[in-house]
């Protein structure tokens, strides 16, 4: 384990409450070995000397987890509560001691990337418990699960847009709930959750509109659960989208209620059981955010609203730019080495045009809208249904365009230029021409 970076202590340890069965006093905790260790505190191993004898790890239990544990777990009405790295929530149920050895008894859909995450409970006594984590990602995500079944997620921060949105994430962050109220850190912020006091009924009113955007995992872009989406709503409240997963385009609709939130269920032949849970910023209709979720899996989206006119509004950003994406010049024979190139035209009315050639030699083109802040949903899918690019990009109002990007192709023998597939992330970087 030392000679491999494997130690088990990289994650804290959770004394129980006193179980019955064999073993009363136990405590529970996991380590890099992505391993899980129930331990009788009264004597720590079996054979009361180490806690491995060739080979075998001598405690009262050991339960697999999806990655290594840099977390503490939690317990709640006999669940034990883990938040491994590059794992997704999960629980096992604690039974005369002894956790159930099965799967998981519950699996959430999101991934948490490193170090994954400390999950606090909230609850009445043994009722209404959920479960709240926070997400490492850029930005930070506060997230609700039911307690009882973590494939449901009752609240993320990244619903509302702006409103609820945390600064960036940091390592080894714990949502603290104290009082009615979660408290939850970030980069250079301390961010307090409470309920909204919405006045007997939502005072939103619906304008018709047409927003664009992306959706993908806080975890990173992944081919087949990211995409682009848009929205169209009427006055009315009803909304209509459309949404692309691998190259396959789902369509979705629905109402949206007094608060501007909305939620609709699809079944596709190429992706499943696909939700769409919308919330419109109501202070200013200007954008959408929200989840899309699918089997295994949930992503966080955000669509923005085109605000401008040429007449009245026009955007201050229009005009031409040269726009480069740059190569990893990592010498990797796998990778394309070579920087893409395009150019980028703004009309008055925010609409944007794209066409270039990225560094492997294939040629793009795009049609979207910014919005008011300048934000450009870029993607353009790839090879035939076999990769995309994609990537927020920012005009920035002073001539400069840019942003991160995702760059992926799949793996196809059938392909004489990298056959093997890559995926590679450059930044974005250009100027007015």
């Amino acid at each position: 384990l030392q000679d491999n970076d494997l130690d088990v202590g990289s994650g804290g340890m959770m004394l129980l409450p006193d179980q019955p069965g064999p073993y009363p006093h136990l405590m529970v905790g996991g380590g890099k070995t992505q391993r899980a260790y129930l331990i009788n505190r009264d004597q720590m191993t079996t054979d009361n000397q180490h806690i491995s004898t060739n080979g075998q790890d001598q405690v009262a239990q050991v339960m697999p987890l999806g990655g290594g544990a840099f977390d503490t777990p939690a317990y709640f009405d006999q669940k034990i509560y883990f938040g491994a790295s590059k794992d997704k929530l999960r629980y096992y149920v604690l039974s005369n001691g002894i956790m159930i050895p099965d799967l998981p008894n519950s699996v959430g859909t999101r991934t948490y990337g490193f170090p994954g995450t400390t999950p606090s409970i909230s609850a009445n006594g043994n009722q209404d418990g959920i479960v709240w984590t926070i997400q490492n990602a850029q930005p930070a995500v506060l997230v609700a699960y039911d307690a009882n079944d973590l494939s449901t997620e009752l609240y993320t921060s990244s619903l509302s847009g702006p409103r609820d949105q945390l600064t960036g994430g940091v390592k080894f962050v714990v949502p603290t709930v104290a009082n009615g109220k979660v408290y939850a850190g970030s980069q250079n912020a301390l961010t307090v959750f409470g309920l909204l006091d919405t006045g007997g009924g939502g005072s939103w009113t619906p304008i018709a509109a047409t927003y664009n955007g992306l959706f993908y995992e806080s975890s990173g872009v992944e081919f087949g659960r990211s995409g682009p989406i848009s929205i169209k709503t009427t006055k009315q409240g009803k909304y209509s989208g459309k949404a692309s997963l691998g190259g396959k385009k789902i369509s979705f609709h629905g109402t949206l209620d007094a608060n501007g939130t909305g939620s609709a269920s699809v079944n596709s032949k190429s992706a499943g059981t696909l939700t769409f849970n919308l919330q419109v910023n109501t202070d200013d209709n200007n954008s959408i955010a929200g989840t899309v979720t699918g089997t295994g899996w949930g992503a966080d989206m955000r669509a923005d609203r085109n605000g401008f006119n040429k007449k009245s509004n026009p955007a201050p950003f229009a005009g031409s730019y040269s726009i480069t994406f740059p190569g990893p010049n990592d010498g990797d024979p796998s990778h394309p080495q070579n920087d893409g190139t395009g150019t980028v035209t703004v009309n008055s009315a925010g609409q944007v045009k794209f066409k270039g050639v990225l560094g492997d030699g294939t040629k793009v083109t795009q049609s979207s809208t910014t919005s008011l802040q300048g934000n450009w949903p870029f993607y353009i899918p790839l090879y035939r249904q076999g990769g995309q690019i994609m990537g927020w990009l920012n005009f920035d109002g002073a001539g400069d365009v840019g942003g991160q990007t995702s760059w992926i192709k799949l793996q196809n023998p059938r392909n004489k230029s990298f056959p093997d597939g890559f995926t590679l992330t450059p930044v974005a970087t250009g100027s007015a021409n």
